[in-house]
């Protein structure tokens, strides 16, 4: 479950900024009877909540300000290096391979 939630508006030098959020959770509830018959409930879950933009109202207009990840963008990159050198080795030794 994915929902984007609006947080409280701050008010700074004229102008209104409204953080949004993207709220990503999962719920599990469980049942059972102990050996004795009693009812055991059990409920886990987890919650995770990510900036992705302020919104900025101003008396000229609103505007949307995206918040990007930089950890994100950066663990993307290096993973995509390391699955790119090991096809351009293999590529360099079938080019240079010398016939038999």
């Amino acid at each position: 479950m994915s929902r984007i939630i609006e947080a409280e508006p701050i008010e700074a030098q004229g102008r209104t900024l409204r953080p949004l959020v993207l709220a990503s959770g999962f719920v599990r509830r469980r049942a059972m009877l102990s050996g004795e018959g009693a009812p055991i409930g059990e409920v886990e879950g987890f919650i995770h909540m990510r900036p992705i933009a302020l919104v900025e109202q101003t008396p000229a207009g609103q505007q949307r300000l995206p918040i990007r990840d930089a950890n994100a963008q950066a663990i993307l990159r290096l993973l995509l290096l390391i699955a790119l050198i090991p096809l351009l080795a293999m590529l360099v030794v079938h080019l240079f391979r010398r016939p038999n």
